[in-house]
């Protein structure tokens, strides 16, 4: 069963004040770039590519902006290509995900 914005917000305390509003349409789109081929690890890499959606949006808050590496990437895509990574050598995933990740 999917996340919850709920559910997202409890695990990533730092958008506690995004409104489900903003949650629920990243939270789709992370789930459609992470696709059955993730198989277990579907709802970690859908929330964490959900965090790397806000953070970059303009609504993202000040808590979750300062979140960026030096080449710019937020911590959240990090993580979100370290699983990725993973789930490609477990074997488990043949493709990439369906579209490219905004900002990049």
């Amino acid at each position: 069963m999917p996340v919850t914005p709920a559910q997202f917000r409890a695990r990533f305390r730092e958008f506690r004040n995004h409104n489900d509003e903003t949650v629920q349409p990243r939270l789709d789109e992370a789930y459609r770039r992470t696709g059955d081929s993730w198989g277990d690890s579907r709802d970690d890499g859908a929330c964490w590519l959900t965090a790397h959606l806000i953070a970059i949006s303009p609504l993202a808050e000040p808590s979750s902006k300062s979140v960026k590496t030096s080449q710019g990437r937020t911590s959240y895509l990090v993580e979100w290509e370290r699983m990725l990574a993973q789930v490609r050598v477990w074997g488990t995933s043949t493709a990439a995900p369906a579209a490219p990740v905004p900002g990049d």
